[in-house]
């Protein structure tokens, strides 16, 4: 065995570990006395106000409109206690059990993206009128979605399941599409919920392993992967399957699409590229490592990030390779695109900007300051990169920024 194999053979081997230790904690739901819970919420961003999740499974509130940049927090997700250790108790909604820690409550980590929805209601006037608002939504690991005002986070406007209830633990993603809501579950349940929080379809859609993969919606289909190495496309109105697609290992990585075909990467190593209308691959493209990041979509052009140390740009139309760039480090958090740049951050806390035109340095490294790390998906919001830090930090970097240490603003958002 070579040595370039040795290393790949380790740094798979390390990551199942890795997978593995976090699948203990998610178990469980449970997070000792003193500990942050895992997490690697992305960051939102609505009228000048960007909204996160913080290693204490809460909502956080960044205001850039204000010289301040002042900060809200709501209060944070919790998992009851139903009796002493630590493990599956309590009572159960009719979607799934109750999670619970000996002791109190835990802290619960919140793995998604907060999702954003607007002109819903979020409270009654003083003459009975409904105030509409927008709306602020997270899972959480503890089975779980909560809904908060997003002008006052401390407003709880609704929860999904109602009456102590909890589903199966979340690490998918929201998506909000038509003023409809759609996550999976550890169930392997993809649930529709109005911006009300009610259930529109008769019954969540039953896939065959693990939701991970963050539902996305186009052309009026829910298109996800599962640990059951599928890919799943649903009918957004009823919930009922249209096709499925078969990949060579689990799907963590959530799709993209464009002109009709939705883009995916599976723990076989491999990006596929699917017709939505027929589920038919239209081609597919082997990488150097497993793909847990989701893909990007620039002048077509699909950028897919491995766990190896490398990005390919492949042509959508033939997943012809055009470009491959060497990132020095594994890739789980999402890529941005920041005008011909894509950018890249990898587990070994280094932060990219890649040339995608034919002029100029392929690649520079925007910062290194990050040694814990880099998990959560990457956001370009007026020509400034955000991120969430392992540490209770949003960072903010400029885009075409050449010094390689420069941090443009650090907001902490610990309580």
């Amino acid at each position: 065995m070579n040595l370039k194999n040795k290393k790949n053979l380790v740094a798979k081997a390390s990551l199942l570990l890795a997978i593995c230790m976090v699948g203990i904690l998610l178990l469980t739901g449970c997070v000792s006395k003193g500990m942050s819970p895992i997490g690697w919420s992305g960051i939102s961003t609505n009228n000048g106000v960007i909204y996160t999740a913080s290693k204490e499974g809460r909502v956080v509130s960044v205001n850039l409109n204000l010289d301040n940049s002042s900060k809200a927090w709501g209060d944070p997700l919790s998992v009851p206690n139903t009796g002493g250790g630590c493990g599956l108790g309590g009572s159960s909604s009719s979607s799934g059990s109750s999670l619970g820690c000996g002791g109190g409550v835990a802290a619960v980590a919140i793995y998604g993206t907060p999702a954003i929805a607007n002109n819903i209601q979020v409270g009654i006037d003083e003459k009975g009128s409904p105030v509409l608002g927008s709306i602020i939504i997270v899972a959480g690991y503890n089975g779980k979605v909560e809904a908060y005002q997003a002008n006052n986070l401390k407003n709880k406007v609704w929860e999904y399941p109602t009456g102590g209830g909890y589903i199966a633990p979340i690490v998918s993603g929201i998506s909000v599409s038509n003023n409809t809501i759609y996550f999976g579950s550890n169930a392997g349940l993809m649930y529709c919920l109005d911006t009300l929080g009610k259930e529109k379809w008769s019954t969540p859609f039953q896939a065959g392993g693990q939701i991970w993969s963050t539902p996305i919606i186009d052309n009026n289909l829910v298109i996800f992967g599962a640990f059951d190495k599928k890919v799943y496309a649903l009918d957004a109105e009823s919930g009922v399957k249209k096709w499925e697609f078969l990949t060579g290992a689990t799907v963590v990585s959530t799709a993209i699409t464009n002109n009709g075909i939705a883009y995916i990467g599976s723990l076989d190593s491999t990006l596929y590229a699917i017709n939505e209308t027929s589920g038919h691959q239209v081609w597919n493209f082997k990488a150097d490592n497993w793909l847990w990041a989701k893909a990007v979509y620039l002048n077509g052009v699909v950028y897919t990030a491995s766990m190896g140390d490398k990005v390919f740009g492949l042509d959508a139309a033939t997943g012809s390779k055009v470009q491959e760039y060497s990132v020095e480090g594994r890739v789980a958090s999402w890529p941005a695109v920041a005008g011909n740049e894509i950018i890249v951050a990898t587990e070994n806390g280094k932060l990219w900007a890649l040339n995608t035109t034919n002029s100029g340095e392929n690649k520079r490294i925007v910062t290194s300051k990050f040694p814990d790390g880099i998990n959560s998906p990457l956001t370009v919001l007026d020509n400034m990169i955000y991120l969430n830090g392992l540490d209770n930090n949003i960072y903010r970097f400029e885009v075409g920024s050449g010094n390689p240490n420069n941090i443009d603003m650090k907001y902490p958002i610990q309580k």
